[in-house]
């Protein structure tokens, strides 16, 4: 018999602004800016002994975008990749055990946002 228990949990904050360039009355080329937060814990004792883990993460990034604008409450807004910050500090059964910084240009599709903003 395999016996694995693991778990993750986490929490996070990542607030954002975003400002709009007007191309013309219904294009806009806008860009946001975003700080976040995030602290992770878990457990795994899928191996050996197993070990508990907490991680932190802090991150600052900026993301280019377009929007069309329906009308003046709606509008569709499309995000392609980011450049961002990130600091991660990680300790495993208590003690630090990985701290890594990285700033990142990205233009994967997996960084492809699309949304409907509604303005009041």
């Amino acid at each position: 018999m395999n016996n694995r228990d693991q778990t993750a949990n986490g929490v996070g904050v990542f607030p954002f602004i975003r400002k709009y360039f007007n191309l013309n009355n219904r294009f806009a080329f806008d860009l946001t800016g975003e700080l976040g937060y995030e602290h992770s814990w878990g457990t795994n004792y899928t191996v050996g002994d197993g070990y508990e883990s907490t991680a932190n993460r802090f991150e600052a990034s900026i993301r280019p975008g377009i929007s069309y604008f329906v009308s003046d409450h709606i509008a569709l807004n499309a995000q392609l990749g980011d450049i961002f910050y990130q600091h991660t500090s990680r300790k495993v059964n208590g003690d630090l055990d990985t701290r890594y910084n990285s700033l990142v240009a990205s233009l994967q599709m997996e960084q492809f946002y699309f949304g409907i903003n509604f303005f009041l």
